[in-house]
């Protein structure tokens, strides 16, 4: 038989080499890998604070990038913050709605506040001492102390004697106490002074003096025909069957008249008669004043009415008329102007042509104009 092959054998040295050599080597790798893991976990806790990548758009630029890495050193991002714009990129609709606040809680209403009264704007102080005197005059003559009141107004009066206001509130007082002539002295040095310096004060101060004027004639007047005046005519109302009760006035305002007012003039028919309407004649006259000076009768349009029809006295013993006097203004255009103004009326009734009843106000008118006992007949009668 052929004689085997030597066993080889290796030697105790060279074995021990390399298990030393592979032991060292896993070793290194368990180190390796255990500081892989600790590496990590450090990693992760870090990230754990900051938004997860997921969440965050990738950047389009470098400049992006830096500029999201830079803000992810700072702290969280707002959610606005996240959204990258970019030209190419098509941005879903939800990532620019905004996150829905939670709903507040709804609170019960609060108890009303009662409003405070509004406090009364104060006066403005007067500019000068001047006016402070009128003022002081004018709050003393509203409480009726008359004394001192014309001694404030009179010592503004001496400042300042070209100014009309202080003569003005003097007049006013005069005519509060009565004294119409002392009242006029003053409305005459106003209307001296002319409408340039007085202004509005002039146009009050010659309306003053001309009403003072008309009231002065009709003063005249009335003691003229004291003696004669009467109301009705007694020869007539013996054997009268109507009569006037008492005549009533309503004044109407109308922006287009200077005066328009309705005279209403109850008829009342005696017990026991009757009477035809057909032979009634029932005269109204009205009569003004012109420029305070002549008195004749009014060119003021006039018409009459009955209150109710048919007027008969059946219902009633007592029919009422009504007669409405309007005077239009004045057309400022004219370059002679007369001062009209109401002064008075006359009504008188005749049946069958005789003198039933008269009354006149002012009563004066009745004895300046006489009522004829008998009215003449006209041709066509």
């Amino acid at each position: 038989m052929p004689a085997s092959p030597p066993i080889k054998r290796h030697s105790t040295g060279k074995a021990t080499g390399k298990t030393f050599l592979v032991a060292s080597t896993l070793l290194g790798v368990a180190a390796l890998g255990l500081i892989s893991t600790l590496i990590l976990a450090v990693l992760d806790s870090s990230r754990s604070k900051k938004p997860p990548a997921k969440d965050l758009p990738e950047p389009t630029s470098t400049a992006q990038a830096e500029a999201l890495n830079a803000q992810l050193a700072a702290g969280p991002l707002p959610p606005e913050a996240l959204a990258i714009s970019d030209p190419l990129v098509e941005t879903p609709p939800q990532a620019a709605t905004a996150p829905i606040a939670p709903a507040a809680p709804i609170l019960p209403p609060e108890k009303p506040v009662p409003l405070l009264a509004s406090k009364p704007i104060p006066k403005a102080a007067p500019e000068s001492r001047y006016q402070e005197l009128v003022e002081q005059g004018k709050t003393l003559r509203d409480r009726g102390d008359m004394p001192n009141a014309l001694t404030k107004l009179r010592e503004a009066q001496t400042l300042e004697p070209e100014n009309p206001a202080a003569v003005a509130e003097i007049a006013v007082s005069y005519e509060k106490m009565g004294l119409m002539e002392k009242a006029s002295e003053q409305w005459k040095r106003i209307h001296e002074m002319g409408e340039r310096k007085a202004g509005s004060y002039y146009i009050a101060a010659d309306a003053r003096l001309k009403q003072s004027q008309t009231q002065a004639m009709m003063t005249a007047q009335a003691a003229q025909y004291s003696t004669g005046a009467a109301t009705q005519a007694p020869e007539a109302t013996a054997r009268a069957i109507l009569t006037i009760d008492p005549v009533t006035i309503e004044e109407i305002n109308d922006p287009l008249c200077s005066q328009k007012f309705t005279l209403r003039v109850p008829l009342k028919i005696q017990p026991n008669t009757s009477i035809n309407v057909g032979d009634l004649t029932i005269q109204v006259l009205f009569y003004d004043s012109v420029d305070g000076k002549a008195l004749v009768q009014t060119n003021a349009n006039v018409n009459s009415r009955w209150a109710s029809q048919p007027t008969d006295w059946i219902d009633s013993d007592t029919e009422q008329l009504e007669v409405e006097y309007s005077q239009p203004r004045a057309d400022p255009k004219e370059s002679r102007r007369e001062e009209r103004k109401y002064f008075g009326y006359i009504v008188r009734v005749y049946y069958k042509n005789e003198l039933q009843d008269t009354r006149a106000e002012p009563r004066s008118l009745a004895a300046k104009f006489a009522a004829p006992q008998v009215l003449e007949k006209s041709p066509i009668q």
